[in-house]
C-alpha cells in the first residue's frame, strides 16, 4: 500500500478553490491533471467516471477497496485462464464419470453404487461446461 501522507497545513504555494460548484470543461480537446506525489478524489456521495470508449487504470499495483491487512487482500482472477483450467478439470470429470457409469463386476453386471454416481458426475460436468463462458465479464478485463 502507498505510504504517502500529505503535509497539513501545506506551507508552499497552492491554490484553493472553494465554491458551491466547480466545473472544468474542455470543449475542443482534453483536461490533464498531474501531480508529483498523489491525486485524490473524495466525495461524501458518489464518484462517477463515464466515457464512450475505454476506461484504463494502469499502475504496478491496483487495490480495489481499502483493506490494509495484506493477509486479507485477494488477487483478481484472469477469466480466460480460469475458464481454461475449469474446462480441463470438468472435461476430466466428464470422462471419469462416463467411465464409472460403465463399471461392471467380474460377471459383467453393472455396479449401481459406482455407475449411478458416475452418471451424475458426467452429467454435472457437462452442465457446468456449458456455463463456463458465462462467468466472464463482458465489461471488465485484466492484463
Amino acid at each position: 500500500m502507498a505510504s504517502y501522507i500529505p503535509d497539513f497545513p501545506y506551507l508552499g504555494d497552492h491554490i484553493i478553490i472553494n465554491s458551491g460548484r466547480v466545473t472544468l470543461n474542455s470543449k475542443d480537446d482534453s483536461i490533464f491533471l498531474f501531480a508529483k506525489e498523489a491525486i485524490g478524489f473524495s466525495s461524501a456521495g458518489v464518484i462517477n467516471f463515464d466515457c464512450n470508449d475505454t476506461l484504463t487504470i494502469n499502475a504496478p499495483l491496483i487495490h480495489l477497496g481499502l483493506e490494509t491487512d495484506i493477509q486479507k487482500l485477494q488477487p483478481a482472477i484472469k477469466g480466460n485462464d480460469l475458464v481454461y483450467l475449469l474446462n480441463s478439470l470438468l472435461s476430466s470429470l466428464q470422462d471419469l464419470g462416463a467411465g464409472l457409469a460403465l463399471a461392471t463386476d467380474s460377471n459383467d453386471i453393472p455396479i449401481p453404487s459406482i455407475t449411478l454416481p458416475g452418471e451424475n458426475i458426467a452429467s454435472d460436468a457437462t452442465n457446468l461446461l456449458t456455463l463456463l463462458e458465462k462467468i466472464k465479464s463482458d465489461k471488465t478485463f485484466l492484463i
